[in-house]
């Protein structure tokens, strides 16, 4: 029975609870994640989506399970990674449109080095070494396949913004990613819990995987933050809208912040990006350096804003620029 008594001691108790909690000066978190204060833009905190982009593609060989098993130590909300299909229909991670960047294929299959991702088997894929144009300890490591992922992401409360890679190379792509979700139920549960985020530089291939799976959210990438026409007719389809860092300023923002979109940057591997990014309130950072991105955000001291672009356009890190996103 509630009794006079006992509603007084509950309301002390309540008021002692909201001391308490104000005294705390740890700051609010997302999920054990840092969490921004207020966006210039916006008059609420917006958590930060950290990505390891390419599973971490600054610390270790990209898309290989030494870099996600670094950075699934570092705890990012997400891993990034790129799909396309094999010659004989197989769903792998890779980036380039051919294999010569990132693996020894030029020593395995001599006449073949520049030839096209698709034109591989996967049994083929899987002879070349993914790890050792990287540094030597990394040696023997392989192209995995879509679904070798999950076994990172998965267990670890991690998400994964899947890029539709290249679709023009890779014919049926979103229909052989649906079949794999449908065979697999981690990927179900990925759904479930809104840990997976499709994304392509393809508009059209976004909206072919919408019709085969619409309860996953889409974000289209561009260089570049389009017309405020253009971004309204993307608000009809599209969940969430990146861009190039390098070539985004305030102006850019508000467009974007005039809409439901949320707003991701691209490949940030400098801190002052990092910083700039945000500072200014960006939704979601994807950087080759993931570890450095969660250290800036719990950062206090961040730039001042400012209302003219301040980044440099300077290089991000050891990669060629032909291999940015």
């Amino acid at each position: 029975m509630i009794t006079a008594t006992s509603l007084f001691v509950a309301a002390i108790l309540g008021i002692a609870g909201v001391a308490r909690a104000n005294d705390n000066p740890t700051p609010p978190s997302h999920m054990g994640r840092p969490v921004l204060g207020e966006s210039i833009y916006t008059q609420s905190p917006r958590p930060l989506v950290s990505v390891a982009h390419r599973g971490g593609a600054g610390v270790a060989p990209e898309q290989t399970a030494a870099a996600y098993a670094k950075s699934v130590k570092v705890h990012p909300t997400c891993f990034e990674a790129d799909v396309q299909l094999t010659s004989d229909g197989v769903p792998i991670l890779v980036h380039d449109r051919t294999f010569a960047r990132t693996t020894n294929v030029e020593t395995v299959f001599p006449d073949r080095a520049h030839d096209k991702v698709g034109t591989f088997t996967y049994k083929e894929v899987r002879k070349l070494d993914a790890g050792s144009w990287f540094g030597k300890k990394y040696a023997g490591q392989r192209i995995p396949a879509l679904s070798d992922i999950l076994d990172y992401v998965y267990p670890h409360d991690i998400g994964l913004f899947l890029e539709l890679k290249n679709p023009d190379l890779s014919p049926g792509l979103e229909k052989t990613v649906a079949h794999q979700m449908a065979v697999d139920s981690r990927w179900q549960g990925m759904v479930a819990t809104g840990r997976l985020t499709f994304l392509s530089f393809d508009a059209a291939s976004l909206r072919r995987m919408s019709v085969l799976r619409p309860e996953v959210p889409l974000l289209w990438l561009n260089p570049t933050v389009p017309s405020s026409a253009e971004l309204k007719k993307l608000d009809g389809w599209a969940d969430k809208f990146g861009t190039d860092y390098r070539n985004l300023d305030t102006a850019g923002l508000k467009r974007v912040r005039s809409t439901n979109l949320t707003l991701a940057t691209y490949t940030v591997d400098t801190t002052e990006g990092m910083d700039w990014s945000l500072k200014h309130g960006v939704d979601t950072i994807i950087s080759d350096y993931p570890a450095t991105l969660l250290e800036r955000a719990k950062t206090e001291t961040l730039p001042v804003m400012t209302t003219k672009r301040v980044l440099p356009p300077g290089t991000d890190g050891p990669r060629a620029a032909s291999a940015q996103k």
